[in-house]
């Protein structure tokens, strides 16, 4: 996917509608960890939380396409709490008509070099739904592994991406 068909930007509070739609999609909830829809005032929270707290610690975008005249995507990547907390949690979303056409891959290559890039991050983790091949398949063709190690008590699939001379 080249750069002049797919860009990022950052996400503002004027994406509020798209944000909320995008969050409330049954699609997305399906295969998020919370899978009721949120309501108007956690969302209103977060999506300040995200457009007022943006920095080393987490950093939001939009994802833009040629074609398209409303974002088709977000973004989104937070440091974990200690003791992991040099390792930021990735995470993607794409509305429905911009799925299957490797912006998500694109967007999550991108995301993830421009953390690591950053010095923020020493690597970058995925976590998801077993039931939701198609994040998994983006994952990977970003160039994410799946994490060889346990997650207690929980039934998920754990993706990661390091420097490559960290990875196993």
């Amino acid at each position: 996917m080249t750069a002049p068909s797919l860009w990022f930007q950052p996400l503002g509070l004027r994406h509020w509608r798209f944000a909320r739609r995008l969050a409330a999609d049954p699609s997305v909830r399906e295969v998020s960890w919370d899978r009721r829809p949120p309501t108007t005032l956690g969302h209103a929270r977060w999506m300040w939380r995200w457009t007022r707290g943006a920095g080393p610690d987490r950093v939001a975008w939009v994802v833009r396409a040629a074609g398209f005249r409303a974002p088709v995507g977000m973004v989104r990547i937070e440091r974990r709490p200690p003791p992991f907390q040099f390792v930021g949690e990735i995470s993607v979303a794409l509305i429905a008509a911009a799925r299957g056409r490797g912006y998500g891959a694109w967007a999550i290559r991108e995301a993830t070099e421009r953390a690591l890039a950053s010095g923020s991050f020493s690597g970058l983790e995925a976590t998801m739904r077993p039931g939701n091949p198609a994040s998994q398949r983006a994952f990977r063709a970003a160039g994410y592994y799946v994490g060889r190690y346990p997650v207690a008590l929980l039934d998920v699939v754990v993706m990661r991406a390091f420097p490559r001379e960290r990875q196993p």
